[in-house]
């Protein structure tokens, strides 16, 4: 179901020749990603989704969570930049 909700913002991207777009409504990322934060008032997290790759930017204190486990599954973490081209 989320890859869905990706591919379908991938397939805008292409369609208004973007190479990406920056994500920062907690609401949008949780939507996306299901990564949540500790508040919805805060921006503790941003997502940038290309046409290769979706980025999940956010502090340290969420990198043991449950809830960054499950995003980081399809998202790119720190420890893929390696594999950046």
């Amino acid at each position: 179901m989320l890859q869905h909700r990706i591919d379908k913002l991938r397939k805008t991207l292409v369609e208004k020749n973007l190479d990406g777009f920056l994500v920062s409504n907690f609401y949008n990322i949780l939507y996306l990603t299901v990564f949540k934060t500790l508040t919805n008032d805060e921006r503790e997290a941003f997502v940038i989704v290309t046409k290769e790759n979706v980025y999940l930017l956010t502090d340290a204190r969420y990198v043991k969570s449950s809830a960054f486990a499950k995003a980081s599954s399809f998202v790119k973490t720190s420890e893929d930049r390696s594999t950046d081209k």
